[in-house]
């Protein structure tokens, strides 16, 4: 299997064909894609809830306040950098719990395809392999655009000291 069979590979989308600039796919194994893949997957994952994240805490009255959590700051950006201030050490506990997470997740993944961790509590994962196939192209794409919106977030933080929304 080459790239251009995986799941969310724009192909035909494309003028020139598979987007791939750095050639980071080219000479490679199905298990290295897939690994590409199952990351792909994780970071747009990540990068969706940041964004929500981001968004949500930015509008003051949607705003949600953790009881007993000692950062009491609306700005995601900001809160972090208060967390670190208060306590350093909170960084190395957040980083072992992603490493946890990540040990966890390489050993569900090795025995399923790309991102499916088999978890469908509600029940809604459907049966048919092409509806499968389509929803987790949705997934990749939504993923890829989020990665965009909170690395852009991120550098209006950056440069500017806050985030404005258009709201």
């Amino acid at each position: 299997m080459g790239v251009e069979d995986l799941i969310g590979a724009s192909a035909k989308a494309e003028a020139g064909g598979l987007f791939d600039p750095l050639k980071l796919s080219e000479g490679k194994d199905d298990e290295t894609l897939a690994w590409y893949r199952s990351a792909e997957l994780k970071h747009g994952r990540v990068a969706m809830l940041a964004t929500l994240g981001v968004v949500t805490t930015s509008i003051p009255e949607n705003a949600v306040i953790i009881p007993g959590f000692p950062v009491k700051n609306l700005d995601a950006f900001a809160a972090l950098g208060e967390v670190y201030e208060k306590n350093p050490s909170a960084l190395l506990q957040i980083v072992l719990v992603i490493s946890a997470l990540e040990v966890l997740g390489a050993s569900i993944e090795s025995k399923t395809r790309p991102g499916d961790f088999g978890w469908d509590p509600a029940n809604i994962r459907p049966s048919d392999p092409e509806q499968l196939d389509i929803l987790q192209t949705k997934e990749l794409k939504n993923g890829r655009l989020a990665m965009l919106g909170i690395s852009g977030m991120a550098l209006a933080y950056y440069q500017t000291g806050h985030v404005e929304y258009l709201f």
